[in-house]
């Protein structure tokens, strides 16, 4: 879907505007104070989404398969470390609470999918990629947008720093 014409047009565009707005996201971030190192992790992430929207998986599927790995890797991590800083506050509102196991469960999905995908590289899983890769791909984005629902509510409405 990525690299047959029309299609990688949208989907080169998608992934031009999601990587930009993730480093927006990081650049905003590095102005609060319980961000300032962590939000290394959005940027690093998006500037690894834009090196998956130059280079496709027909074009150069190794290095296409690096920079989702960290793509992936990296925003799960944040998101752990969004948990983590909200576990060791003592009073949580209720989207607090929300966003805590939002970030927690996130994290642990996604980071956990890039731990069975480098297990399947390196051979230790024999799983069929053609199904794996794809649903791996597909669910983590979709729990990644779940965890920015909460979190873009949290940071925005709130103005509260984690």
């Amino acid at each position: 879907y990525g690299s047959t014409l029309p299609a990688a047009y949208f989907f080169r565009a998608g992934f031009i505007t999601t990587g930009n707005l993730i480093v927006l996201l990081a650049m905003s971030m590095k102005k609060r104070r319980n961000f300032k190192c962590n939000y290394v992790l959005l940027l690093v992430a998006g500037f690894c989404l834009l090196s998956c929207a130059a280079i496709s998986c027909a074009e150069n599927n190794n290095v296409h398969s690096t920079f989702a790995i960290f793509f992936f890797l990296l925003v799960g991590i944040f998101q752990l470390s969004v948990a983590f800083k909200l576990n060791q506050m003592k009073v949580l509102t209720i989207k607090q609470k929300k966003l805590k196991h939002t970030a927690a469960f996130a994290g642990t999905y996604v980071v956990t999918e890039i731990l069975i995908v480098i297990l399947m590289g390196i051979g230790v899983l024999d799983l069929p990629k053609h199904i794996i890769l794809p649903s791996f791909e597909w669910s983590g984005v979709i729990v990644i947008l779940f965890f920015l629902y909460y979190f873009g509510d949290y940071v925005g409405k709130e103005n509260i720093e984690c």
